[in-house]
């Protein structure tokens, strides 16, 4: 069952399923870039939301716009400023 198959998931549903870590996912809830629900205690994110902000971040970076990510997982530096020598 994909991450597009469920209409909320649990975090930890959400963590396994994205590869989104803990602290980056809470960064994105309250940042108002995917959404999410409290039912009961336990917080739900709805799956559209966070596929909205991947076409969102995907659009942007077709255009130019943003942060384009380095290919080296270690690099915390974007691409772009790595070949301008910044």
């Amino acid at each position: 069952m994909g991450i597009s198959d469920r209409i909320t998931l649990t975090i930890p549903e959400f963590l396994k399923s994205s590869g989104v870590g803990r602290s980056k996912t809470y960064e994105l809830i309250e940042a108002g870039e995917t959404k999410s629900v409290l039912v009961g205690r336990r917080r739900l994110i709805v799956v559209q939301s966070y596929l909205d902000y991947l076409a969102r971040q995907m659009q942007q970076q077709a255009a130019g716009i943003g942060r384009i990510a380095s290919p080296n997982p270690r690099s915390r530096r974007s691409t772009a400023s790595a070949l301008s020598g910044s």
